[in-house]
């Protein structure tokens, strides 16, 4: 999927350039916000729905601690919704990030 190679690539782009997490945050939040347009584009689409994830995961490194909870739990939310769409898309990749999430899940938030 071009999209998410891309959006791989912009990422290690900014894990590369910018050494601390206030570099990052701007990067992260403008790929975000294509993934969300991508997503919006293709909400049918397990494959729209675990980039948003996975960039919504890279992007909770550069929130403060509840700000970055909250975001854990709406990656979390989209890979379920992933999951039930296509349990395998991607190779498998919503279960995994899914279980990631799943460890720091904090109900209410």
């Amino acid at each position: 999927m071009t999209t998410c190679s891309n959006s791989v690539v912009t990422y290690s782009y900014a894990l590369e350039n910018y050494v601390g997490d206030d570099q990052r945050e701007d990067p992260l939040l403008t790929l975000l916000k294509q993934a969300e347009e991508y997503w919006d584009a293709n909400p049918d689409l397990a494959d729209a729905w675990v980039l948003t994830a996975r960039i919504r995961f890279w992007y909770t490194d550069t929130q403060p601690l509840c700000r970055g909870l909250r975001q854990l739990t709406m990656s979390r939310e989209e890979l379920l919704e992933a999951i039930e769409l296509d349990p395998v898309a991607q190779s498998g990749t919503a279960q995994s990030y899914q279980t990631l999430c799943t460890l720091w899940h904090f109900p209410g938030l």
